[in-house]
């Protein structure tokens, strides 16, 4: 009687897993690329442009939610991103009287939160703003970063994305770059 009632107590509990088994039909689950990371050179603009050339940025981006140009059933228009920066502008060389002069390179790493707007079936624009930290002749102060930046998409993984930031220090005018850069989806 009581092999009876263990077989019984077993053959009950094989089937409880055989009713909990998944579907024959799996879901599709579509691998979701939120990380970017981009290079390219940084263009100074207005006065800051007559005393440092062209240097070059490195950037990363995480974007909340999911990007304009994922395959998905809906996707969201706006969303949120993070991001970080970093900058290094060449001093330029100029004459002062009889002696010549160089300006130190400038270095910018800043931290940005902000927004992304998504108008389109393809690209991205983001709006973001945050702290950061410059080096200028061996001296670090904090600034306020900020700046527009546009995504668009050549291909799943590659894009390009130009950009407009400023830097603000304490007590100074805001400092202007124009960026272009190439960028890789992972």
């Amino acid at each position: 009687m009581k092999k009876n009632r263990f077989l019984l107590f077993v053959f009950c509990l094989l089937q409880q897993f055989l009713y909990a088994q998944q579907p024959v039909v799996q879901k599709l689950i579509i691998p979701v690329k939120k990380n970017r990371l981009s290079a390219g050179p940084s263009f100074p603009l207005g006065l800051f442009a007559s005393t440092h050339s062209p240097g070059i940025t490195i950037s990363y981006i995480r974007i909340m939610g999911r990007p304009a140009n994922e395959p998905a059933t809906r996707r969201r228009e706006t969303g949120f991103a993070f991001s970080s920066s970093l900058y290094h502008f060449f001093g330029r060389s100029e004459r002062a009287g009889s002696s010549d002069f160089r300006y130190p390179g400038y270095s910018v790493l800043d931290l940005q939160g902000g927004l992304t707007w998504a108008p389109l079936s393809r690209g991205f624009f983001c709006l973001s703003l945050g702290p950061g930290l410059d080096c200028y002749g061996g001296h670090y102060r904090f600034i306020i970063a900020g700046g527009l930046q546009g995504s668009y998409p050549l291909s799943p993984k590659i894009s390009i994305r130009p950009g407009l930031s400023f830097i603000k220090e304490p007590g100074t005018d805001a400092l202007w770059i124009a960026t272009i850069k190439a960028g890789m989806a992972f």
